[in-house]
């Protein structure tokens, strides 16, 4: 990605049973924390947009002036009353 555009990121959730198969699952409050190289958070507990059962998604603009490198997002939610946490490394590359 290029510094200065817009980043696309999907989440899925999804509760997989004993027998391997998996349910798309709606989570209670998912937000998300998007951190720089520089250990900076570009967004912080921001409520992601839910577009069908299960999926949800997140724009974030980034900046020129933002540091060149691997971007983490940070996803937490509950369901059932269990916490949910969700880290992926390396969620975009800005360059």
């Amino acid at each position: 990605m290029t510094r200065g555009t817009t980043v696309l990121i999907e989440i899925v959730f999804n509760l997989q049973n004993v027998f391997g198969s998996q349910t798309l699952i709606d989570p209670t409050n998912p937000v998300i924390t998007v951190t720089g190289p520089d250990n900076i958070n570009r967004a912080t507990d921001v409520v992601l947009t839910r577009y069908d059962a299960g999926r949800y998604y997140y724009t974030l603009a980034t900046f020129t002036t933002w540091r060149k490198g691997y971007y983490t997002s940070t996803v937490t939610a509950a369901y059932n009353s269990m916490p949910i946490k969700l880290t992926q490394i390396k969620s975009f590359i800005l360059e």
